[in-house]
């Protein structure tokens, strides 16, 4: 609502008591996030609590709707038990499309499609917490929001209080052409306040409470899918990266391997490094790892392969640019005499060959003169380099 001033007030005078239902939801989404598992399998403790989540939020869902039945005025054109019935089966279906979500993207994205539905709205987005600031991040018409990093305003009050707001502004600065009606609803994870649910309508028809309500009960089950999804997230990662070196690891590049087009060129290296050698000059292999990564470009992707040999992933890369990528880590490394690399480069994937063929290279390479072979199979690149 809009007080004598012309700002926003908190929504805590006029919406009715938090069914019993969401406030428990509240908790369970406000509750510490479990830790991430040290395997790839979904978490079994953060995916119960989203569905025990899912379960409550139907819960109020289903007591919003019998009291929007009961409070209904007769001779309405839709029957209240039909509309009710509506919006019981799209927010079930809302929860299990969160549920099965893979991204926050996508979590977003949904909560802001079906606010706006449920909030008869013209417009919806979701407004992302940053240290800097407020920043709309999904919405169904972007143009219709600021796209400046929010410092004041209604959002910022919603965020502040933790309580859901509604009101007619003609200056609101998450809004790109005011006058408008706004309401929004906080997104709560176990960290605090993350984001909200923005939804927007012309100013002549100001949100009632009984919208605004209907758009608070996204709130708590979005809250429960993103934490889901950033603690699936955390245990992806650290199940794909080598603890010693932070670099991805030996599973994530059959991953990776999986992934590229097989029409692309793609070059490979596999780089073996003597221990001995390296421990003597006083470098760990964190610090062997850091100079080969920082040798790379932004498009290549360096591993952890075993426990002495690391490899390159350099997609659309042919023979000649990934010779260039090698040689800078030879002069990087400094000893030559404490490395070999193997290189072969493709004009179309064949998983398999790549990384015998690189092997077989670096076996050639190890104890040579020059530390870097070419697989006799690579294809030269169009300058006309030749295998070395």
């Amino acid at each position: 609502m809009v007080g004598p001033s012309g700002r926003w007030e908190a929504m805590t005078s006029w919406l009715p008591p938090e069914p019993t239902s969401l406030g428990l939801l509240s908790a369970l989404v406000s509750a510490p996030e479990p830790a991430a598992s040290s395997t790839a399998s979904p978490n079994p403790a953060v995916l119960a609590v989203l569905w025990l989540g899912a379960a409550i939020l139907l819960g109020g869902t289903i007591g919003w709707c019998l009291r929007r039945v009961a409070a209904a005025p007769e001779g309405q054109d839709d029957s209240p038990e039909e509309t009710a019935r509506a919006d019981l089966r799209s927010l079930s279906d809302t929860s299990r499309r969160m549920i099965l979500a893979l991204e926050e993207t996508e979590i977003c994205r949904i909560a802001v499609e079906e606010g706006v539905r449920l909030a008869n709205a013209e417009v919806g987005a979701f407004v992302s917490r940053s240290l800097d600031g407020l920043t709309i991040s999904e919405a169904t018409d972007p143009t219709a929001f600021s796209t400046a990093t929010l410092q004041s305003g209604l959002l910022v009050e919603v965020m502040n209080s933790g309580r859901p707001a509604s009101a007619v502004t003609a200056d609101d600065p998450a809004v790109a052409e005011p006058p408008k009606a706004l309401a929004a609803v906080p997104v709560t994870v176990a960290s605090g306040v993350a984001g909200a649910i923005l939804v927007l309508r012309a100013a002549d028809r100001p949100f009632s409470r009984d919208e605004v309500e209907a758009l608070a009960l996204l709130a708590p089950v979005t809250g429960a899918a993103l934490v889901t999804v950033r603690a699936q997230s955390r245990s992806l990662h650290e199940h794909d990266v080598d603890k010693t070196t932070q670099l991805h690891n030996r599973r994530r590049l059959q991953i990776d391997l999986q992934h590229l087009d097989a029409d692309v060129p793609v070059a490979f290296a596999v780089l073996r490094v003597d221990l001995d050698v390296v421990g003597a000059t006083g470098r760990s292999l964190r610090d062997t790892a850091d100079r080969i990564a920082s040798q790379v470009r932004r498009s290549d992707t360096v591993y952890r392969y075993g426990n002495d040999e690391f490899a390159i992933l350099m997609p659309h890369t042919d023979q000649g640019e990934a010779e260039r990528v090698a040689e800078r880590v030879i002069s990087k490394m400094n000893d030559r005499a404490a490395m070999a690399i193997g290189l072969v480069a493709q004009p179309q994937l064949d998983r398999a060959a790549l990384t015998r063929s690189a092997h077989d290279a670096l076996a050639a390479a190890w104890g040579a003169e020059h530390p870097l072979v070419i697989a006799a199979d690579s294809v030269a690149d169009p300058t006309g380099n030749g295998a070395r």
